[in-house]
């Protein structure tokens, strides 16, 4: 019996390609059209009616995407979206886009030919414009992220807030050079922080992009932004730290120790999220608590909310609120 494999063998084009084009789908070129139909009229295929059919039967599954599971903030937010899907009988697909938009890409084209239901996207890789074409196929909710042209539910927290109320507390004990540690430099949620940050000019805030420290994501990367910051005198360094996440906090409390400096005395650390590392160093961190449990399950609840009632769907901002935990880092 004659398969798709075949026909994408005898056509040298791939087995997605053939199913573009039984499928009538965009985006095939009609040069490889034209192969696959004439490979199909050699060899006498009859798609199976039935078969295909169950394509575009309910699967109940929902993905995932996340930049990555190694970050505890991803994974932690996984589960709680996970957790309410199965809750409401759906099944998840976790997918880690590693920052990259071909890997972003590869679930957008799940959803396409109805492999999954729906996507949460909890970063964004390819432009606006381009995953808004994938809304023809199926449902997408943001969740974690932003973005001002998205035409689909938003959810995500204050980041302009928490870190002006981060920058507030530092400013209150007597810092006035402060520097900045971030993840990945276009993420728009980042940059809210940024814009934050910068608008702290007006205070007795020594504002520099050479206290911006970028691409910070683990308990290494926190030592090295030390490592690197000691290098400078110490009237041309700062005085305290506002870090992307809780685990950079901690390394840089690691090597600041370690080379002698006392935290809070000599310098002030601030971390971000609220994980269980908070309460594991010494001295224990100070930090912006992140609701991450009421993002995941607000987000799960939005789409399957959006699949049950079958409506387009609707641009909807919901954003939580960041809590400043203050500790001993402080």
């Amino acid at each position: 019996m004659t398969t798709i494999y075949d026909i994408a063998s005898k056509a040298n084009v791939s087995k997605s390609t053939v199913s573009r084009v039984l499928n009538h789908h965009p985006y095939v070129s009609e040069k490889n059209k034209q192969k696959v139909w004439q490979v199909i009229e050699e060899l006498n295929y009859t798609p199976n009616a039935l078969a295909r059919s169950f394509r575009f039967m309910r699967n109940k599954t929902i993905a995932v995407i996340i930049p990555n599971l190694y970050h505890s903030f991803f994974s932690l937010l996984a589960s709680g979206i996970s957790k309410e899907l199965r809750a409401q009988g759906y099944k998840t697909v976790i997918s880690e886009s590693f920052y990259n938009a071909e890997n972003e890409k590869v679930i957008l084209e799940m959803l396409k030919f109805k492999e999954i239901e729906g996507i949460i996207l909890c970063s964004i890789e390819n432009d606006w414009e381009f995953i808004e074409e994938y809304l023809n196929y199926g449902p997408i909710v943001l969740c974690n992220e932003f973005h001002e042209e998205a035409t689909i539910p938003v959810i995500c927290y204050d980041e302009r807030g928490a870190t002006a109320e981060a920058l507030n507390h530092l400013l209150n004990q007597g810092h006035t050079r402060i520097g900045f540690c971030y993840d990945v430099s276009d993420s728009p949620l980042q940059k809210m922080r940024q814009e934050s940050y910068e608008q702290f000019r007006d205070h007795d805030f020594q504002e520099t992009k050479k206290w911006f420290y970028p691409e910070c994501f683990t308990i290494k990367d926190g030592m090295n932004v030390v490592k690197n910051l000691v290098k400078h005198p110490q009237n041309d360094r700062p005085t305290a730290l506002f870090t992307g996440n809780d685990y950079v906090a901690a390394g840089v409390i690691k090597e600041l120790k370690q080379r002698g400096l006392d935290v809070p005395r000599e310098f002030g650390v601030i971390g971000y999220d609220d994980h269980q590392i908070c309460l594991a160093t010494h001295p224990t961190i100070s930090t912006i608590h992140i609701p991450i449990d009421q993002l995941g399950v607000y987000t799960a609840k939005t789409l399957i909310k959006t699949l049950s009632e079958n409506k387009p769907l609707q641009r909807e901002v919901k954003t939580f609120e960041g809590k400043l935990i203050i500790r001993e880092s402080t």
